[in-house]
């Protein structure tokens, strides 16, 4: 497949964590490599979206993922 950025350390990260299907392994192995985008200066975010939720006061259960970026819809209830 060829090198994924250049790196070779991050090459075998990436590629660890693509393979690894233990959830804490793998996200330990991600956390690695973000490590190493933070030392290397590999990255550097010009911009990042900010998005806003707003719930009534009779909404119950109201949660926001970070990681799917979405109201979980599914659990909402409305208090009577």
């Amino acid at each position: 497949m060829g090198e994924f950025c250049g790196m070779r350390e991050m090459d075998r990260l990436i590629e660890r964590g693509r393979q690894e299907t233990h959830p804490q392994l793998r996200h330990d192995i991600y956390q690695q490599a973000e490590r190493l985008i933070q030392k290397q200066a590999l990255l550097l975010p010009l911009f990042h979206e900010q998005e806003y939720r707003f719930a009534r006061p009779e909404v119950q259960d109201f949660e926001f993922s970070f990681a799917i970026q979405s109201v979980l819809y599914e659990i909402l209830s409305l208090r009577r």
